[in-house]
């Protein structure tokens, strides 16, 4: 029988994990906020707001300039940001992905939100106060913001690294730990070296307290290095999204809309196999004497006494082939 009813696709869990998207949304929107202040600047003939500066330009000095643009897509980021590591806590606490089994993960876990709403408030406050008008208040914020984050990044690596010892049955958790330490290990190792080179001249390339120093290169490779930290954060927000996507696989909705399409999935099968069993069959049924020919019974008649005749002597042979029968 042809299968004329159609049956419902299979439904993907891509639809129901909507907070797996949020770390995306973040990282995405973090980008677009470092490349569009690099757009600005080159479609502004590459205007400095700030003299003095060494070849490569600051991400603040590009902030300030354009200020309003700054705010609103770091206020976007935090939005995304910390919607994403609160939904990690909870989804962890409630075993839709793998939950602490021990003390110190679940303290790692809280760390990881304490000190990421410590760096969020970092990162606004410093949009808000730019280096040109509030340049003291700028670079404590932007501390607050870098050791934050950083003391963020750390504990949820730290977590998920315990994480994977407790749970040797998932593999993606050993991943996403090694990967979040080559990650984090790199923005950090970035930020130090950024925050060294940017106190040694205090971003100044003519400083009146070491006129022996190149400033100029030392403050083109701490706005380098300034760079790198903001795009390794990227990074970082995508290795979030890995923790989460399993979550997704476990939503209620999901699970019900699965088990809804199995359920419609074998009725119909089941329909269509005693539809099958009841519906006459058009073929022949096959045996070896139906499949014989009229050469074949006739050249059995011809050679039946000769095979009577060489049959073993422990058979009775009658005198006529027929005799049997008479």
């Amino acid at each position: 029988m042809p299968d004329t009813t159609r049956r419902a696709p299979k439904p993907t869990h891509l639809k129901y994990g909507w907070i797996m998207y949020s770390p995306l949304i973040a990282a995405g929107v973090w980008t677009a906020n470092l490349i569009g202040l690099l757009v600005l600047w080159a479609t502004n003939d590459y205007y400095r707001i700030i003299a003095g500066r060494g070849l490569v330009v600051y991400i603040s000095d590009l902030g300030a300039t354009w200020k309003t643009f700054f705010i609103v897509m770091n206020c976007c980021t935090v939005g995304f940001y910390l919607p994403a590591i609160f939904a990690q806590r909870w989804l962890r606490a409630v075993d839709r992905i793998p939950e602490a089994l021990r003390r110190r993960e679940t303290v790692f876990g809280w760390l990881t939100i304490v000190f990421g709403i410590i760096g969020s408030a970092g990162l606004i406050t410093l949009g808000i106060m730019d280096d040109v008008n509030h340049g003291t208040v700028h670079w404590s914020m932007t501390v607050v913001f870098v050791v934050g984050i950083a003391i963020s990044a750390v504990a949820q690596t730290c977590e998920v690294s315990c994480l994977a010892t407790d749970h040797p049955d998932r593999a993606h958790l050993r991943r996403n730990g090694i990967l979040k330490l080559i990650i984090v290990g790199l923005a950090v190792a970035c930020a130090i070296t950024f925050g060294g080179l940017q106190g040694s001249c205090q971003g100044d390339i003519d400083p009146a307290d070491h006129p022996d120093r190149d400033c100029y290169n030392i403050t083109s490779a701490a706005a380098s290095f300034e760079w790198a930290t903001a795009f390794l954060v990227v990074f970082y927000f995508l290795t979030l999204s890995l923790d989460l996507w399993p979550a997704a696989k476990t939503s209620p909705r999901f699970l019900r809309k699965m088990a809804k399409w199995e359920e419609d999935h074998l009725s119909k099968a089941e329909s269509h196999l005693i539809a099958d069993l009841h519906e006459p069959s058009n073929q022949p049924t096959g045996n070896y004497f139906s499949d014989r020919s009229d050469y074949d019974h006739a050249y059995d008649t011809e050679n039946a006494y000769p095979m009577r005749q060489h049959s073993p002597p422990s058979m009775e042979q009658p005198n006529h082939p027929y005799a049997g029968y008479t």
